[in-house]
Order: structure tokens, then C-alpha cells, then sequence
């Protein structure tokens, strides 16, 4: 549940580590868990207000295809590259700027928000590059939706030509017309 309101806060590294979800899966993350002591006040002279002290975690997932993301956030943090004792800038212990968003949960809990926190100079921008797609993954994903598709078991292009019943010829006699 959101209990701090979307925005900036300032906060302090006091503990990390390296953590495995408890699931199938296996999911390996670096969390860090940092003290809340400000909030973004845009009214104040400096620009941050006191709040009662908070904790808050963030998790980065270091799975496969997790990492190319996350190395480049650790990077930014000058993360030591040692996974047993991770190490990184002094800045994070000192304080930094962190962000709060809301996000929706999923499964039995997509009903309810949740506060997703980030290091504000690792939010990575929201722009991500794109390239053409092969004419591999095209056929395949084509392949794999009409698998699925019900609109593709529908006909495509115009229907076939109904076929007319054959004319019937009567033959009329003059004696057959009543007039």
C-alpha cells in the first residue's frame, strides 16, 4: 500500500545485500535498504522538508535478462562489482535523491498500489531505441497469433462466390396462358 506520496525524497543508504525470491523462479537481486529523512518541498528554501524517519527497500533483479538493465543503474552508483560485500559512492551513505512512483500490483493484488522506489539519477528515461524486426520473428509471431487468435480463423479476403442454383427452363404452351 502507498503510504508516501509519489515524488523526490531524500534518503540514506544504511544496509544492502544480495537476496533470491522465494519462488520458482529463483530470482536473484541486489536490495538496498535506505533511511527516508526528507521530502521534495519545492516552497522551502532549501528546497526539502523534515519528515518522521522511514525506511524503504529497492530491489534490482540480477537475472539474465535483468542485468544489461541493472549493470547499467549499478554503474551508475559505482557499485564495487563484489556481489558478497557490495560496495558503492560515498554519495549513497551521505544521502541522494530518491524517487517514489506509484505501481499496481498483480495477480491476487492488482487491485492494490504500491510505492516503487529508485535512485533518481538511475531512472533510466523512458525512450528506448527500436530496430526492424527479421522476417523470422515476423513469421513466427505471426505463426503464434493466429495460433491463438480467434480473428484468425476467420477467412481472409473477400468470400467465395455463392453458387446460383441452375436456371430451370419451363416450357410454356399456348394453350397453358390463360388469357
Amino acid at each position: 500500500m502507498m503510504k508516501l506520496a509519489a515524488g523526490s525524497y531524500w534518503g540514506q543508504l544504511v544496509q544492502s545485500g544480495v537476496a533470491v525470491a522465494d519462488n520458482e523462479k529463483k530470482t536473484p537481486s541486489i536490495w538496498m535498504r535506505f533511511l527516508i529523512v526528507y521530502e521534495a518541498d519545492p516552497q522551502s528554501e532549501t528546497g526539502w522538508k523534515a519528515i518522521p524517519e522511514t525506511t524503504r527497500d529497492m530491489n534490482w533483479y540480477l537475472s539474465d535478462g535483468a542485468m544489461p538493465h541493472t549493470s547499467k543503474k549499478l554503474e551508475k552508483i559505482e557499485f564495487n562489482g563484489n556481489f558478497d560485500a557490495p560496495g558503492f559512492a560515498d554519495e549513497l551513505s551521505h544521502g541522494i535523491e530518491l524517487v517514489c512512483k506509484p505501481k499496481t500490483g498483480f495477480g491476487q493484488r492488482a487491485s492494490e498500489t504500491f510505492e516503487e522506489w529508485d535512485i533518481a539519477k538511475c531512472v533510466i528515461g523512458g525512450t528506448v531505441e527500436y530496430r526492424e524486426a527479421d522476417s523470422a520473428l515476423k513469421r513466427q509471431l505471426t505463426a503464434k497469433f493466429r495460433s491463438i487468435s480467434t480473428a484468425s480463423k476467420k477467412p481472409s479476403g473477400p468470400p467465395p462466390p455463392t453458387q446460383r442454383p441452375a436456371a430451370q427452363t419451363v416450357e410454356l404452351h399456348n394453350d397453358d396462358v390463360p388469357f
